[in-house]
């Protein structure tokens, strides 16, 4: 098979105006384009593919297949069946697909086929250089940028060493950890999501649902979280009508991710729903996720979630009434427990995040817990702890120091880490 002649016919003649990108996406190569250096790249490698030449009898079949005619108006494009697909024919694009309708699709296809964001620039080039000038953007940033974000996403920068907080703008070339003893000079990121525009849709969307089960669960005095002790209590203090929140975390290994690393989500379930569409995928919110190597920091990872909460709790405007949202319960295993409260593991003494049983020591070093009653923990005396442990530096009764939930209202940080 000889190479593909990418040189332009002296005959053709350019019918479109391409350089306007106002005009639609309708594209018509028949004059050479000046190819950037990337471009010409690509064409060398095609050109000296021999992989092509397997596959171009198949390809010529196909299209043939699929073009039984010259006004067969499925066809996009058009295909001399006289030529080969080897020869200098010039490829020809006719259609009325806008920029952003064009932008839309290929953003799908870096969906659909999890791209990597490499791939997706290489794609932009191919499809440049078939265009014959720069129609699309050459850079991932700069095609994301087409696409605004309505939840406005964050990135947290933190120093991956002792993974302390950076802040939200990347940090220039010359980042040293200011932390004493760290100097590390390695830096990554997870995203935040803000939940205020995710509750606000999901509550608008399902009004009427929301009320309808309020009613049921008073006429057939349903069992439900909202009629369970602690938002009763919440809400006999709170006049204003009140959003419940679920908190969930837990890893998940990588699988197909183009980063290979574990993924950390924070979910939060809205319990004003009703069970049956309440633990929907679709009507779960998403307030954080960590992409990175090893376990996230719990107050790192949970800070600005738990500073939106805050806010929250002072009010929020949806459609005509007024709310206010609270945290009142994290659903977590016995690892990341311990983390949150910020308290002695489950192998440790005082392990036991509900009661004060200090376990006994067996074996040399194995913590067991005899059956024995034992007090129970409690917020007011385990939020005293917290801060005088903070203070000393000392444990006491398993409690190692502050929690990053310690801050958010209503919550109580025993009964509501379950």
């Amino acid at each position: 098979m000889p190479p593909i002649d990418m040189t332009p016919d002296p005959g053709c003649a350019s019918t479109n105006n391409a350089t306007d990108p106002s005009e639609p996406f309708t594209l018509r190569h028949h004059t050479r384009p000046t190819y950037t250096e990337a471009q010409e790249e690509i064409i060398s490698t095609v050109r000296s593919d021999e992989r092509l030449e397997s596959s171009v009898d198949d390809l010529n079949s196909e299209v043939e297949t699929d073009c039984q005619s010259e006004e067969d108006q499925s066809c996009w494009f058009e295909f001399d069946k006289t030529e080969s697909f080897g020869t200098s024919e010039k490829i020809k694009f006719d259609s009325d697909v806008t920029r952003r309708e064009a932008h839309l699709m290929i953003l799908n296809y870096y969906v659909r086929h999890h791209l990597t964001q490499g791939a997706l620039v290489d794609l932009l080039r191919m499809l440049n250089v078939m265009a014959g000038y720069k129609f699309f953007p050459e850079s991932f940033e700069t095609f994301a940028a087409n696409f605004p974000d309505r939840y406005e996403s964050a990135r947290v920068y933190y120093c991956v060493e002792c993974q302390s907080g950076v802040g939200d703008s990347a940090p220039n070339e010359n980042f040293i950890c200011s932390i004493p003893n760290c100097g590390s000079k390695k830096i990554d990121f997870f995203m935040t999501i803000p939940i205020e525009q995710q509750l606000r849709e999901t509550i608008l969307k399902y009004e009427k649902e929301i009320c309808d089960y309020e009613e049921t669960v008073k006429v057939e005095a349903v069992s439900d979280i909202s009629q369970g002790k602690i938002v009763k209590e919440i809400s006999s203090t709170i006049p204003e009508k009140l959003i419940t929140l679920s908190v969930n975390t837990d890893g998940a290994a990588a699988y197909r991710w183009s980063i290979n690393k574990p993924c950390y989500p924070i979910f939060l379930t809205i319990n004003n729903l009703p069970p049956r569409i309440r633990f929907d995928k679709n009507n779960l919110l998403l307030a954080a996720v960590w992409l990175s190597k090893g376990e996230p920091s719990i107050p790192l990872f949970f800070k600005n979630f738990c500073e939106e909460i805050n806010q929250l709790g002072e009010g929020i405007a949806i459609g005509t009434d007024k709310y206010k949202v609270v945290v009142v319960q994290n659903c977590l295993d016995s690892v990341a427990r311990p983390k949150l409260q910020n308290s002695t593991q489950f192998n440790g003494k005082f392990g036991c995040s509900l009661c004060l049983h200090e376990g006994k020591v067996v074996l040399g070093n194995q913590v067991r817990y005899p059956f024995r009653k034992a007090p129970s923990r409690n917020h007011t005396e385990t939020r005293r702890h917290m801060i005088e442990a903070h203070t000393t530096g000392n444990p006491i009764n398993g409690i190692k120091g502050l929690s990053v939930f310690l801050s958010v209202p209503h919550f109580d940080i025993v009964k509501g880490n379950i």
